[in-house]
């Protein structure tokens, strides 16, 4: 059986010289059929081979270029996600006096925390695939021609944006209790190291439902038992005759 393929984003951190124990020679023989997976790395294998470079300054050059290419390939399923948007679009019949349009999530890939919040979606061949979900709602606006008021179906790609990680899995949790199809939410980091943390719908409602801990005190009884004080008395009761 061979070894599962290795994540992109496990990889780049790996490929930091002072992560593990192996040199910098001996990471790249290990890892040659993952990296030559990648031809864009090529050019910088030959100067290492041409000792144009060190072994750690070719493993250094080699996150470098696999982080930027996680980015731009993190901007590709976001056009991705738009255009799946439009398609889906086209392929509804679209009622009488309704238009559509499509909205274009406003996400920096240069810094802060990327959310994508996935969904399971049913196909008519019972195929079930997992997708970034798609938001739906209306608006009503001014035909520009007409003056007409029409109803518009505005569709944005559920993919948003935060600066800190507190406020994105806040966010995540959010979205991901909101939309009913919806399986998990991917949280990725736009700088730096690539790391993915996945939030899942359990996880989520679990975090916005938190009990709440308050002071531990015993609760009274409801009703009060009888006081218990020294022995009993018993009672006599001592009858008296008359005299004649």
């Amino acid at each position: 059986m061979s070894e599962r393929k290795m994540s992109l984003q496990t990889f780049i951190r790996k490929c930091e010289p002072s992560t593990g124990k192996l040199t910098a020679e001996e990471f790249l023989f290990k890892h040659q059929d993952y990296i030559v997976g990648y031809p864009f790395l090529l050019p910088i294998i030959e100067a290492y081979q041409l000792e144009q470079i060190t072994g750690t300054q070719t493993r250094q050059a080699i996150a470098e270029a696999l982080h930027s290419y996680f980015l731009e390939d993190q901007a590709r399923k976001l056009e991705g996600a738009v255009a799946k948007a439009k398609l889906e679009t086209a392929k509804q019949k679209i009622k009488r006096g309704e238009t559509t349009r499509i909205e274009s999530p406003d996400v920096v890939l240069t810094g802060g925390y990327s959310i994508y919040v996935m969904v399971k979606n049913i196909a008519r061949d019972v195929k079930e695939t997992i997708e970034v979900g798609v938001d739906e709602r209306f608006q009503e606006m001014e035909e520009e021609d007409t003056g007409k008021i029409i109803r518009v179906k505005v569709l944005t790609p559920m993919i948003f944006q935060a600066e800190m990680f507190q406020q994105a899995t806040r966010k995540a949790a959010l979205r991901v209790f909101a939309t009913g199809n919806s399986t998990h939410a991917r949280i990725i980091n736009n700088s730096g190291k690539p790391i993915e943390t996945v939030l899942t719908r359990n996880e989520a409602i679990e975090m916005l439902f938190k009990r709440k801990k308050g002071a531990i005190c015993r609760q009274p009884a409801k009703s009060t038992k009888s006081l218990k004080m020294g022995g009993k008395a018993k009672q006599t009761r001592v009858v008296f005759s008359g005299s004649s």
